[in-house]
């Protein structure tokens, strides 16, 4: 028999949910079983789902979990649940940078066309 190497003990449940490839292109899955510290998903093709990724337990977005796997098997997954603050990749994002008005020599000549541009706006001293 094999032995469990688990933290904590999983609960069986069938439960929608999505893992986000990134920003829009969204993975359905199934939730087998949850424990505290991980899960089980089964999924379509586990080959295209990355290493890290979020876990969307509702189609807005909240709530979520950051997951790292840990297993694969045929059409299943084992995940990991990760803190927010360690090294868990989220969704790719476009680039922004924050420009100082008081440095110009920082400031772009020709923004890119993806660049979101954050200036601070001025005190009012």
């Amino acid at each position: 028999m094999k032995s469990d190497k688990r933290k904590s003990p999983r609960k069986p449940l069938r439960y929608s949910a999505w893992i986000a490839l990134d920003d829009e292109q969204r993975v359905s899955c199934l939730l087998s079983d949850v424990s505290d510290s991980g899960a089980r998903l089964e999924v379509g093709n586990n080959a295209n789902i990355p290493a890290q990724f979020i876990l969307l337990l509702a189609q807005r977005n909240a709530p979520k979990r950051y997951c790292t796997v840990v297993w694969r098997e045929n059409n299943q997954i084992g995940v990991r649940f990760e803190r927010r603050n360690e090294k868990v990749a989220p969704p790719p994002t476009r680039t922004i940078r924050a420009i100082d008005p008081a440095s110009p020599s920082l400031a772009p000549d020709k923004p890119e066309a993806d660049d979101i541009v954050a200036v601070p706006a001025a005190d009012d001293a």
